[in-house]
């Protein structure tokens, strides 16, 4: 005898009419939003809480980081930019005291990170041409330090640790990227956090050398040599060198500020 299913009854309420497939979007959707917002709350809740935050608890967060800075290089070069480093920064109102790390490596970049470090590559110093230039790109990290951008995203990205191991399981990649952005010091700072750097340490560079001379030089390199497009500049967390170029100059311009003579390097 042949066998011949029974029909369901409609009203069946163990088998859903929506397909699974939509169900499953639905519920990944839900899970993402909940976590974004979660993100963005606990975001603000970082903002407030970083202000209060004691300078003795971040220098002590700023040891993860030691790693960074192991192989970092002693000498003369290292001892005239802790120099450099301390006459910018004694422009602040609260006269703070800054470490610098000279770390031998052709990476052209430098970074601030939690507890009053500044890590300079020695890449980056073959490619400024000036001290002026190379004042601004300290004055630049400074700032970072004067406003906490690095506490600030530090405590981001422990949230987001957090939020994904709550949400996914430890050890589900995207814990293991942020963990491994976190131990590296690859701190991502808003563009618009960037743009602000960039303004104190032009107003550094200013009142430590009198002029803003060599402002814009070290930028406009990097901007002739700036692989991805300015309008995808978006998917970077730096502004484009050529909108930092412009944005120096519009706060030459409006500030008054006057070029002068460039002082030579004394840093090899």
């Amino acid at each position: 005898m042949a066998y011949v299913p029974r029909e369901l009854p409609p009203e069946n309420v163990n088998v859903s009419p929506q397909h699974p497939l939509g169900e499953f979007v639905w519920l990944l959707g839900g899970l993402i939003g909940l976590l974004l917002g979660s993100f963005v709350l606990l975001g603000f809740a970082v903002d407030w809480i970083v202000p209060h935050v004691p300078p003795t608890t971040e220098q002590a967060l700023g040891q993860m980081f030691t790693s960074v800075y192991a192989k970092e290089q002693q000498g003369p070069s290292r001892d005239r930019l802790q120099q450099l480093l301390d006459r910018l920064s004694a422009r602040l109102p609260d006269k703070p005291v800054y470490q610098l790390h000279l770390v031998p490596e052709d990476t052209v970049n430098a970074m601030a990170l939690p507890g009053g470090d500044i890590v300079i590559y020695t890449g980056l110093l073959a490619q400024a041409k000036s001290e002026n230039e190379l004042a601004l790109v300290l004055g630049h990290e400074i700032a970072h330090l004067h406003y906490r951008h690095s506490l600030r995203a530090l405590g981001r990205a422990l949230v987001l640790v957090t939020l994904s191991d709550l949400a996914l399981g430890p050890n589900n990649g995207l814990s293991g990227l942020v963990y491994e952005t976190i131990n590296g010091a690859q701190m991502r700072f808003s563009q618009d956090q960037e743009s602000a750097c960039d303004a104190l340490g032009l107003r550094l560079l200013v009142e430590t050398y009198g002029h803003a001379g060599g402002a814009t030089d070290f930028f406009s390199r990097l901007a002739a040599a700036k692989t991805l497009p300015e309008h995808l500049a978006y998917l970077d967390s730096h502004p484009h060198p050529a909108a930092r170029v412009r944005q120096l100059q519009q706060l030459i311009a409006a500030a008054g500020y006057r070029q002068g003579q460039l002082t030579p390097m004394h840093v090899d």
